[in-house]
């Protein structure tokens, strides 16, 4: 009995929808950082031609 009830806590501790849901959120904050890597890029690459 006692196993069964662990075996069912573990389930409801991480469901799959928690997972697709941080997943969602992690793809977001890396769309919304590339943007601002691109303009490092490119100052970066206009400082070396500068020179």
């Amino acid at each position: 009995m006692s196993k069964n009830r662990k075996r069912r806590r573990r389930k409801a501790k991480a469901p799959k929808g928690m997972k697709s849901k941080q997943k969602a959120q992690i793809w977001r904050t890396v769309v919304e950082s590339i943007p601002p890597m691109i303009w490092a890029l490119a100052a970066l690459l206009s400082v070396l031609q500068g020179r």
